[in-house]
């Protein structure tokens, strides 16, 4: 763009360089005559979000998950502050709040681990047996179970 702004290549030359349009650099080199280097910055860098959450809200939450609602998951807390306190924001943003703030929270246990079997001492000694009940008489006499053994014996 500096050779550009000193005429040493031509719009077109500098469109192929910076793989854009001829109308883009155009723009661009206009808007860096005018603001400098930031013509390069996206215009909303610096500023806050439109959508981002006011200080007291986020003051509010916190409080709230101190006091009535400690204890309570994001989803919970989310869905009880809609409810009672007129704060409707999702759980991934309560989530966020509290990671912001240093704040830890309920979470979900770990499942807990099935306990292995221990290995028998000799290849073939476990003996597998399993029952399926199933209606083997056809309707003429009460279910029965058939039992099945896998092993040695």
């Amino acid at each position: 763009m500096d050779k550009l702004v000193a005429k040493e290549i031509t719009n077109a030359q500098a469109a192929e360089l910076l793989g854009l349009s001829v109308r883009q650099i155009k723009r661009i080199k206009k808007e860096m005559q005018n603001s400098g280097i930031q013509a390069f910055g996206h215009g909303n860098a610096g500023r806050k979000p439109k959508h981002a959450l006011d200080q007291s809200t986020v003051e509010q939450i916190i409080e709230l998950a101190q006091t009535d609602l400690k204890g309570a998951n994001c989803t919970h807390m989310a869905e009880l502050m809609a409810e009672h306190f007129g704060i409707s924001v999702s759980p991934r943003t309560v989530q966020r709040v509290f990671e912001r703030a240093g704040i830890t929270i309920a979470s979900r246990r770990a499942p807990r681990q099935r306990r292995m079997r221990e290995r028998k001492p000799q290849l073939g000694i476990l003996v597998q047996c399993d029952a399926s009940p199933h209606d083997w008489l056809e309707g003429r006499g009460p279910n029965m179970a058939l039992h099945g053994l896998q092993g040695p014996l």
